[in-house]
């Protein structure tokens, strides 16, 4: 197929990942897409944001690479945060695209558990200690242990101003405003995101599809192939 005959898709990788991160599906996918892989600020060799960037500013950022590049008919690809910000985007009415497609993604509301809020009242008891290195040493393993947010304790500076900012944004009541052609694909045994989250996205964006194949968080890394296959049979 000629690059100019193309269809337009444009991917958008997880949280501390990088254009890297999706090399190996944007491969697979070639035969029928012309790809663009984004580099959110701060990951891979892209410098920082100036400021805490929100959802909305994740999603206008997307927007504007589009308007540079004239390009007006595309779909989105988005591996778990990634996916996050097309929900953004999409959900809110700033981008039209003609097909998206949710991988492991993130921005559904996480089930509180009783082991989640006993650890949090742990930190409340310890916050006259957060200045010290018993009070960030705990913080990390709350994080990292108790509430599975790893990402937070990896990342610093500006990003981890931004993690704290959208990390409390979901969008479970603002899918059905989604009506352009989804396909969501899940790892059965994703842990990061659970299938249960992929259920729900299914169940809340009508006409949606929902596929589910062996393999955790990652995917589109450990399976490129199975997953482009999914998407090359089942998009227009």
């Amino acid at each position: 197929m000629e690059e100019n005959s193309k269809s337009q898709l444009i991917l958008l990788h997880g949280w501390g990942g990088s254009r890297k991160s999706l090399a190996a599906l944007t491969d697979e996918l070639s035969s029928k897409y012309f790809c663009h892989i984004l580099e959110m600020p701060g990951h891979g060799s892209t410098p920082e944001m100036n400021f805490p960037w929100e959802m909305v500013d994740y999603a206008s950022w997307l927007e504007e690479y589009l308007q540079e590049n004239d390009i007006s008919s595309y779909s989105l690809l988005g591996h778990s945060f990634g996916g996050k910000i097309i929900l953004e985007a999409v959900s809110s009415g700033l981008l039209k695209p003609e097909e998206i497609i949710l991988i492991d993604s993130n921005g559904i509301k996480p089930k509180n558990s009783l082991k989640k809020t006993f650890f949090k009242l742990i930190a409340l008891i310890y916050r006259p200690f957060r200045n010290s290195i018993l009070g960030e040493a705990i913080k990390k393993y709350i994080y990292k242990y108790i509430i599975r947010e790893s990402d937070y304790v990896k990342t610093s500076g500006m990003l981890k101003e931004s993690f704290k900012l959208f990390n409390e944004q979901h969008y479970d009541t603002k899918l059905q405003n989604i009506s352009v052609p989804t396909i969501i694909i899940w790892g059965k045994d994703d842990a990061v995101t659970p299938l249960w989250m992929g259920q729900k996205l299914n169940s809340g964006i009508a006409g949606s599809k929902l596929f589910v194949i062996d393999g955790t968080h990652g995917i589109p890394l450990q399976k490129p192939h199975e997953v482009a296959e999914i998407i090359l049979n089942n998009t227009k």
